[in-house]
């Protein structure tokens, strides 16, 4: 490696390790802020059910949604389940019946009375929230919906940050290249000055002589 390409690394070390920490950081701002509003309709449909519930009504006069096939549609789906952590109402068809939800998943909404998570039922990611209801009525309300929009979204900036990320690097080692052939010219431009004096010099000295 020659002295020229490793000035030229040694310079770019520290914008690259800027220029990268700020590429991660955006990506995962804009990661976060994508996931976390496929959440959002879940939340709503949840908050009015439970809220609902809470306040005395029965299941069977909730709002009826219409049925939801996950693997075929990305509207949200509800499950409602008793304090015993059986399924008493859905709006999954029949043919699919109630998706299990996974061990453990309930007696944590009892601790945290809210739970956020991806739930994967084969090869459907489903945004999913639960939430948990006390007062009238002891129980859960599940509301979930396929997240594939959402992956494609998260998919495309990715790319985006991806191609960003790797034209501005490009930009970088160009612009660092381009300033050390400047700076080479300079320098000659420099040497070949002081020589042309040191010449001069030398020509006045001998016509004084």
């Amino acid at each position: 490696m020659t002295p020229k390409v490793t000035h030229i690394l040694k310079a770019l070390v520290l914008p690259f390790l800027l220029l990268s920490t700020i590429f991660v950081s955006i990506y995962a701002a804009a990661h976060s802020i994508l996931r976390s509003n496929a959440n959002d309709p879940q939340i709503a449909i949840a908050v009015d059910y439970r809220n609902s519930l809470q306040s005395g009504t029965p299941v069977s006069k909730l709002p009826t949604l219409s049925k939801i096939d996950p693997s075929q549609s990305v509207s949200p789906f509800v499950i409602i389940y008793d304090g015993a952590q059986k399924p008493v109402a859905s709006s999954l068809p029949q043919n699919i019946g109630i998706l299990k939800i996974p061990n453990g998943v309930l007696d944590n909404v009892n601790k945290e009375k809210v739970v956020f998570f991806t739930w994967e039922t084969g090869a459907v990611r489903l945004a999913t929230v639960i939430y948990k209801v006390e007062g009238n009525f002891n129980g859960y309300v599940l509301v979930a919906r396929n997240l594939a929009v959402d992956e494609e979204r998260i998919q495309t900036m990715s790319v985006i940050v991806g191609v960003s990320y790797l034209t501005s690097l490009a930009i970088l080692v160009l612009y660092r290249i381009l300033k050390s052939k400047k700076l080479e010219v300079t320098e000659k431009e420099v040497k070949t000055d002081k020589k042309r004096k040191e010449e001069i010099k030398l020509e006045v000295e001998k016509e004084e002589k």
